[in-house]
């Protein structure tokens, strides 16, 4: 799913996304008994991966590749799954104009679940395989209107968004727990 919250600065966008993050980071990644895994670094793994917060289209694609998975199907056969989510403050991070046309294929790419595969000169390919991205990001109608008007945001993808705008802070009901 792809969620675009749009709307002026200051207005709380990255407050709610930093709240939905650190939700999201609480609950580790645990076997069938219950007990936690760790990654490399003797850390517990996260149930949801998560990107950077700021990241440019090859260090996604890499990242996608990294956190593939094997899944173990009930008929014994074996499959693999590459899924995650990020959260951009200002989607304009991702989009930059020289790779927009490429993020935007490997997003539409990872919606429809198409297997994705990407070549350099200096690496070997990237092969991504059934993807799976939660994307949450943040930005102001000038960026959507620019992006719009170029193209940036072309091929279907903005279809594929739910779009959240608003153009005034609300009334803050409660406050945020440390």
């Amino acid at each position: 799913q792809y969620v675009l919250l749009v709307g002026p600065p200051g207005i709380g966008k990255g407050t709610s996304m930093r709240e939905g993050k650190r939700l999201l980071q609480r609950y580790p990644l645990t076997d069938p008994n219950g007990t936690p895994l760790f990654d490399r670094e003797k850390q517990p793994r996260a149930l949801f991966h998560s990107f950077s917060d700021s990241i440019m289209f090859e260090a996604l694609v890499w990242d996608m590749v990294e956190c593939t998975k094997a899944i173990y199907k009930p008929d014994g056969g074996l499959a693999a799954q590459a899924a995650g989510y990020f959260m951009l403050e200002e989607l304009s991070s991702l989009f930059r104009k020289n790779k927009s046309e490429d993020v935007a294929r490997l997003l539409l790419n990872l919606y429809d679940c198409v297997d994705y595969e990407y070549r350099t000169r200096t690496k070997s390919t990237a092969r991504i395989r059934k993807g799976c991205l939660n994307l949450i990001a943040g930005t102001t109608m000038d960026f959507v209107r620019t992006a719009e008007q170029s193209g940036m945001l072309g091929e279907g993808l903005f279809s594929r968004t739910l779009i959240v705008y608003a153009d005034a802070p609300r009334k803050i009901r409660f406050s945020y727990a440390n």
